[in-house]
């Protein structure tokens, strides 16, 4: 049961970072080409 949680929190974690990221790299590129 704890190993499942534990796996559940680090899924989230991950999920959440890679969704910053996709954010970040998105907001870098409208960034760009705002301002060639």
């Amino acid at each position: 049961m704890a190993v499942k949680k534990n796996f559940l929190l680090l899924a989230i974690i991950v999920g959440s970072g890679g969704i910053a990221l996709g954010i970040f790299t998105m907001f870098l590129s409208i960034s760009d080409i705002l301002n060639p």
